[in-house]
């Protein structure tokens, strides 16, 4: 069905827009109402109906490129077919084409040769499945708005080893300046790999020279010129080329299969090494030896077999004197190469696998569980590589991101220290170990506010490490340049990353709130990834900005526990622990392993007064990350107040095993001790707290409990003093001084704090009473 525009109409997709028509089909905008999401449909246009062949090349398509993932190919997620009409549900690459962004002339060269790498290796991952293209081109190139080439269009997808008739005809099937010499004379049969490696090179040619190989004033001129005329070497049109390039280029456009790159892994191989500086592994026939293939095949010069002898003998013979051994050598060192290569290409198949379940689970396509059962075979197939190529680092690299999605910092960090031990310069593995610094360095300020200012102290080397490592990770404008060098895909995972790592290092090391700001706000305009809006939350100094922000991130990403998680601190710093407590807990449901949401949770039911389920949640935020200093204080906090002194201090003791200038476990110990009666041993740690934080009104008020315990009046008013003037608002230490007063006979200034108490406290504090008994009492004391 279509509607009155002429569109067609689906029950799930809502058609939004024509991105593109071709001879039989056409491309649509489209909007999934299933899964919320964007998608491209491509459907067969109705006047092709009378056509079988197309009608049977269009479900070939969508049954050859189904299992075809690779971050470089254009997605299908689906084949279906309405009311008679077929079509295909795609990934939807918003940008523009390659031929599109030749045309425009603004990208560099080495950006354009990193994007036909990108290409070249999508291309071999379809060569990998059995699938040859058969039509690459410049407009069947997508460029991404992160900068990624994907292929698309496998239209005239064949199959090899397909005896189909739409495979075997005789037609000329291609876009005529890219067609191999094979497809312009109709030799269906040695249609391989090496076509597309074809048009592989005929693209690079147009890359370095502006124009393609062979392009007559008309069809027939352009299909003698691929069958019989070698093309102008590069270096003709222009000096400046480097001559490897040119090799590269020349070995691809060979005339007889055989003699190009045998797939597009070698021909990726070769430009790859280029990119990086590396000699390459191409060598091309002399001019001559490609005019005597040619005559031989054309059969136009009388005893050419004859004359080509001679001329091999005066060429050297290098072949018949090169040693048996040499040979072997070089046939299993580049035997080794193809599997190293190989085994790289499915390690970037495996890396985009992780990132499409993060973004899957996070955007609620799948679920938690089956997203994190994915993860884990992930995670086991880069163990095998790692296993296989322990010398490599992109294994370790990949493993390293893995492990961070699962919390797994210590594994995280301990792999990308290791790619970075193989390889000082994988300027990828640094970016990930300034992110992975920076949230160890986040998460160590997890105490209360009087230890904000020590932890700074003691965490400096991690942020300096953070730093550090930022400095010499990915290079702004070279990023396609650096992963295309490694092998690995440049995603809009790792765009995300590299922007965060310019923003930490522009705020923590320089300090610059308002460029942060802006870099973030500038880098969601262009991505509007839920990282950016939990970041410029957590930078926000406005309290309903903040709130803005991490309600952003919920929004987008409805299944990222993170973004639960910030929004739910947001609203327990406004006071409002009942909708604080509702994020707490989605953010446990979407990531039962997320040990800051547990020790959040605890401290909730803590000030709720439910003090079981507080000591769970905390117990179990100490079983994921044991060295949560915080969590051990917070648990004995707990057991004090559940009158387990004994298993109080353990918790303490712990804490201070872990952070011996902890504060607050020095006050909790201090406190613990002076309810086993230990008053010198409490007096020990609050005087070594107060060493510490000298301005925490807490730890002088614990210290004058102490003393006035101890009968030492005199002491025990001068902490309760500077406690108050501390904190004006300290109700307990005016009640606290109110009993001193009272035991110490002046009843006036007893009378004066109790009031004063009372005048702070909350109507429902249970603290009331007995205060009001308190006062009651002084005053009945009073002389009339």
């Amino acid at each position: 069905m279509t509607d009155g525009a002429g569109a067609p109409t689906f029950q799930r997709y809502e058609v939004r827009e024509c991105l593109g028509e071709g001879a039989s089909a056409s491309v649509y905008r489209a909007w999934d109402r299933e899964l919320k999401r964007l998608v491209a449909l491509k459907v067969l246009r109705l006047t092709t109906f009378t056509s079988g062949i197309a009608f049977a090349r269009f479900r070939r398509e969508a049954a050859a490129t189904a299992g075809l993932r690779h971050p470089n190919v254009v997605g299908v997620y689906d084949a279906a077919e309405e009311n008679g009409l077929p079509y295909l549900v795609l990934e939807l690459v918003e940008g523009r084409s390659l031929q599109a962004t030749l045309q425009e002339g603004n990208a560099s060269k080495r950006d354009l040769l990193a994007l036909l790498l990108g290409a070249a290796r999508g291309v071999a991952a379809a060569h990998d499945k059995g699938i040859v293209h058969r039509d690459l081109k410049p407009a069947n190139i997508l460029v991404s708005s992160a900068g990624e080439a994907k292929v698309a269009d496998f239209g005239l997808v064949h199959v090899m080893n397909s005896e189909s008739l739409l495979t075997r005809d005789g037609a000329r099937l291609g876009t005529p300046s890219y067609m191999s010499p094979e497809q312009v004379d109709g030799r269906s049969r040695e249609v391989t790999p090496s076509t597309d490696v074809y048009a592989l090179g005929a693209i690079l040619y147009e890359i370095l020279c502006g124009v393609p190989p062979h392009d007559g004033a008309t069809l027939e001129e352009t299909y003698a010129a691929i069958l019989s005329r070698d093309p102008i070497p590069p270096r003709r049109r222009d000096p400046k080329i480097p001559a490897e390039l040119q090799t590269i280029v020349l070995k691809a456009l060979e005339k007889e299969p055989e003699r190009r790159y045998a797939g597009a892994h070698a021909f990726a191989d070769d430009l790859a090494r280029h990119l990086a500086g590396e000699p390459i592994a191409a060598h091309v026939s002399a001019p001559w030896k490609r005019g005597v293939r040619r005559a031989l095949r054309n059969r136009a010069v009388v005893g050419l077999a004859a004359l080509l002898f001679l001329l091999t003998l005066v060429a050297g013979g290098t072949l018949a004197l090169q040693s048996v051994q040499s040979r072997h050598k070089l046939e299993a060192e580049q035997a080794l190469a193809r599997r190293r290569q190989d085994a790289l290409q499915q390690l970037g198949t495996l890396q985009s696998s992780m990132l499409s379940l993060q973004n899957d689970v996070r955007r609620r396509r799948v679920s938690p569980e089956a997203g994190n059962a994915g993860l884990d075979r992930v995670l086991s197939d880069v163990d095998r590589y790692v296993a296989e190529w322990p010398e490599q680092p992109q294994g370790y690299f990949v493993r390293a991101r893995a492990r961070r999605m699962k919390r797994d910092r210590a594994g995280a960090l301990q792999d990308v220290r290791t790619a970075l031990a193989k390889a000082p310069d994988f300027r990828p593995g640094w970016t990930v170990l300034g992110i992975l610094k920076v949230e160890e360095y986040q998460e160590g300020f997890d105490g209360s506010a009087r230890v904000l200012q020590e932890r700074e102290k003691a965490l400096k080397p991690v942020l300096d490490e953070a730093i550090q490592a930022f400095d010499k990770g990915w290079v702004r404008g070279r990023e396609l340049e650096e992963a295309a060098r490694w092998g690995l895909a440049w995603t809009r995972e790792d765009q995300v990353l590299e922007r965060l790592a310019q923003a930490f290092r522009l705020y923590l090391d320089k300090k610059n709130r308002e460029g942060t700001v802006a870099l973030l706000e500038e880098a969601d305009r262009e991505y509007e990834a839920e990282e950016y809006s939990i970041w410029l939350g957590l930078i926000a100094t406005d309290p309903k900005e903040r709130t803005r922000r991490t309600e952003q991130a919920v929004q987008r990403a409805p299944g990222f526990a993170q973004a639960y998680y910030s929004r739910g601190v947001c609203f327990r710093i406004a006071g409002d622990l009942r909708r604080a407590m509702e994020d707490v807990d989605s953010a446990i449901r979407l990531d039962p392993n997320y040990p800051e949401a547990h020790a959040t949770r605890g401290s909730l039911r803590q000030t709720a007064g439910d003090l079981e389920g507080a000591f769970e949640d905390y117990t179990r935020a100490l079983t994921l990350r044991p060295k949560m200093v915080q969590a051990w204080v917070t648990r004995g906090n707990v057991r004090t107040a559940q009158g387990k002194a004994d298993e109080a201090l353990s918790d303490y003791t712990q804490a201070l095993e872990l952070d011996p200038n902890s504060p607050d476990a020095l006050l909790g110990r201090g406190n613990a001790r002076g309810a086993k009666g230990d008053l010198k041993g409490a007096r020990e740690d609050f005087d070594r707290a107060l060493d510490i934080a000298p301005r925490s009104a807490d730890i002088l008020l614990s210290r004058g409990l102490v003393h006035l315990k101890e009968n030492r009046f005199a002491d025990a008013q001068r902490d309760m003093d500077r406690a108050i003037e501390l904190n004006p608002t300290y109700l307990v230490a005016f009640e606290t001084r109110g009993y001193l007063f009272e035991t110490s006979g002046d009843l006036a200034s007893a009378v004066r704090d109790y009031e004063q108490a009372l005048r702070l406290a909350p109507a429902a504090w249970p603290r009331r009473p007995p205060i009001e008994s308190a006062l009651a009492r002084v005053r009945a004391r009073l002389p009339k």
